[in-house]
């Protein structure tokens, strides 16, 4: 990025301001942010690796990438165990037969990242099925619709009993 492409950037963010002549003052010390979840890597790429990554990309000694300690614990990904797997599948087939079931990974934030540091796989299974109009997860009004909780306790009981056996 150029110096005027930065300049001009810093300046949209409200972090510089530009008098008539057009020399940029700063209004505070410049300073842009972008949160973002790290992921496990599988290369188990740490993240001081990757603000390297990021001081790399932006190439200019004048600008720092200063990593925030967000109380993230850098884990591995859990392993994707077929007997996992297989349990979810079997639940799920039993409220939705046929439905094909994908493993994913979520970007959101769960304390699954402590026992992951520990070497304690872990795993998140969604038990709710919803149209997207019923979604309003993290809103001012966040609930479920309550016919989504019976069959959802039901599909946990038989995953945890599949695993149990």
């Amino acid at each position: 990025m150029t110096a005027s492409k930065s300049r001009s950037a810093l300046t949209a963010m409200g972090l510089l301001a530009v008098p008539a002549q057009g020399r940029p003052r700063p209004q505070r010390p410049a300073a842009a942010g972008r949160g973002h979840r790290q992921l496990p890597h599988p290369s188990g790429a740490s993240r001081a690796s990757i603000g390297d990554q990021i001081q790399t990309i932006i190439a200019d000694p004048s600008v720092t990438v200063d990593l925030l300690d967000t109380g993230v614990v850098a884990a591995p990904a859990s392993p994707l165990r077929d007997d996992v797997v297989s349990a979810v599948t079997a639940a799920v087939h039993a409220r939705y037969p046929g439905l094909t079931v994908t493993p994913s990974m979520a970007a959101g934030a769960t304390d699954s990242m402590h026992f992951r540091a520990q070497g304690v796989p872990s795993y998140g299974v969604s038990t709710i099925f919803m149209k997207p109009e019923d979604d309003v997860s993290h809103g001012l009004n966040e609930r479920l619709p309550l016919d989504t909780i019976a069959p959802g306790i039901a599909q946990w009981e038989a995953v945890l009993r599949t695993m149990a056996d």
